[in-house]
């Protein structure tokens, strides 16, 4: 080409692009063909300019690949002879967009022999698997999935994905999507990378790539249940140091169970005797689990920390609390399962803190003991009037279903007074002595007594009815010739009335209600006879005259 040799060449007959500036700036000739030259160097064209001047300040030649107007490539070649500056440019447009479609079409096959990918497809808009590769992976081979459906092949016995990697509209990458391979035995996590793609005759297809990320997401998954772990006994080791009293402490261990595992409902169950007593509850809902079947389920699993017991379609998650081999309580977490089941990851979670929950659940224990120590009656060893109010609310507060709950009876000793006058005040003293020894005797574990004052007790029976309530005042009634005897005297009017209220179908249910509603009972036994039983619902007291007249020897 004449633009190569040292003189200055004729523009108007060449066939290529060439315009020549001169050192202003000023293009002074061009060949017919260089349209695409010329409107770039006029517009300004960044890159064109700085090749010329750099070739005009150097005089050396200078080449490079720019893009121009309306997607035009040009290769563009710059010498400078004599006092002009030379400029060709050849027509890349077509070439450059051929080897980026070659590019694209082959980036798939580029990154599986870069090793870069464990599987390449292709799928038409059913989703049939148009192009597989390699012919072996996941170790299975790959060539008989070709126009099968790609769910079945990547989803076989898993759940599919909301989003769809295999419906694309544009270039999506899609992280730690679980996939279960048709033929392996295992479920792994994949990283897949997919695109739309229009073909020749317009249809589209998507091209994926998916690569094996399983060790990396468990890696993760460890790393965060580790965090995890360490945030919650953190949490509720600052639980245990700064709780105060030992409602407080489960009803906060209970809330942060709640967030953590976003359960919908916490309950802790304190075993007394052969009941199950609530302790703290976040939940107005009843505990769906009766107290025989946790039992029986916690007896079968001794051995294990974790039990899961299915109930109506639902999975509690129940953390067993012992002392050596005895039960002494329960943590059971609930949700609706049926949406949102427990993962591998949280069932791991709480079993790694069952001995942080343990011992929370001791220290509230022991919060417990020592609040009642310090809240007991100095005579009868029977809580207080204060502590007693303050226990049976605490009991009030967990009873969630208004057709149960408890029964309260209050007691009152009838002519308590002739003691006093006839055989002096300690022997008053050891009359309430005997009569709460009696009370402490007759209920079970899970239920309260305290001295209400003077001669008056309180009993709480808890989860029971007012049959139950019925016979307890019977046994107590019943005893009052022996404690006459006991103190040395039958000939005593000494006996008991009793005034029982239950909880069940009560509108306001607290201490202060239920109390005041029995003391009305108990004031109607008064003004009719004494030693017998009055209920809060009834206007004059139960006839028991069989027992009452054994009881007290006179009506």
């Amino acid at each position: 080409m004449d633009i190569l040799k040292n003189k200055r060449p004729k523009l108007d007959t060449s066939k290529a692009a060439v315009i020549a500036i001169n050192s202003k700036g000023i293009v002074v000739d061009s060949s017919p063909s260089a349209e695409n030259l010329m409107i770039g160097w006029n517009a300004g064209h960044e890159g064109l300019h700085v090749l010329v001047k750099k070739v005009a300040e150097t005089n050396i030649p200078l080449e490079d690949r720019l893009s121009f107007h309306d997607q035009i490539k040009l290769w563009v070649s710059v010498v400078k002879i004599g006092d002009l500056v030379y400029v060709t440019g050849r027509d890349t447009t077509l070439s450059d967009q051929v080897t980026d479609a070659l590019l694209k079409s082959r980036i798939l096959l580029k990154e599986l022999l870069d090793n870069a990918v464990d599987l390449a497809f292709e799928v038409d808009k059913n989703r049939e698997i148009l192009f597989v590769s390699p012919a072996k992976a996941f170790g299975v081979e790959t060539d008989v999935w070709i126009g099968e459906n790609a769910d079945k092949i990547f989803w076989s016995d898993v759940e599919r994905p909301t989003r769809s990697p295999l419906s694309v509209k544009n270039e999506q990458t899609f992280d730690a999507v679980q996939v279960k391979i048709q033929g392996t035995e295992e479920r792994r996590w994949v990283k897949i990378v997919s695109q739309p793609y229009r073909n020749n005759d317009g249809s589209i297809t998507v091209r994926g790539t998916m690569v094996d990320t399983t060790q990396q997401v468990r890696r993760e998954r460890m790393m965060r249940a580790m965090n995890l772990r360490f945030k919650v006994q953190e949490r509720i080791t600052n639980i245990l140091n700064t709780a105060e009293t030992a409602e407080d402490l489960m009803t906060r261990a209970s809330k942060a169970l709640v967030e953590v595992l976003r359960a919908d409902s916490v309950w802790l169950l304190e075993k007394l005797g052969r009941d199950l007593v609530t302790r703290a509850s976040d939940s107005e809902d009843v505990l769906p689990l009766d107290a025989k079947a946790i039992l029986s389920e916690a007896n079968k699993s001794s051995a294990q920390n974790l039990i899961k017991i299915n109930h109506e379609n639902q999975v509690y998650l129940v953390i067993q609390v012992r002392r050596g081999a005895e039960i002494a309580g329960f943590f059971v977490i609930g949700r609706d399962t049926t949406i949102s089941p427990w993962s591998a990851q949280e069932v791991e979670l709480v079993e790694s803190i069952t001995n942080v929950l343990t011992a929370a659940f001791e220290k509230s224990t022991m919060i417990g003991r020592l609040q009642k120590l310090s809240s007991e009656d100095a005579l009868t060893s029977l809580l207080n009037r204060g502590a007693l109010e303050k226990t049976v609310d605490a009991r009030l507060s967990q009873i969630k279903d208004p057709a149960s709950g408890g029964v309260l009876l209050f007691v009152d000793l009838d002519n308590f007074k002739e003691v006093n006058d006839t055989l002096g005040h300690h022997a008053g003293d050891d009359a309430i002595r005997y009569v709460a020894e009696f009370i402490k005797a007759m209920i079970r574990p899970a239920d309260i007594a305290g001295r209400y004052g003077g001669d008056e007790f309180i009993i709480w029976l808890e989860a029971a009815n007012e049959d139950v309530a019925s016979q307890r005042a019977r046994e107590l009634i019943n005893v009052m010739p022996a404690i006459r005897k006991k103190l040395g005297n039958s000939n005593l009017k000494l006996s008991a009335s009793v005034g029982i209220c239950s909880c069940k179908n009560l509108t306001e249910r607290s201490f202060e209600k239920l109390a005041s509603l029995a003391d009305e009972a108990l004031y109607n036994v008064k003004t009719t006879g004494k030693g017998n039983i009055g209920f809060a619902n009834e206007l004059q007291a139960k006839p028991e005259n069989d027992y009452a007249a054994t009881a007290t020897g006179e009506r």
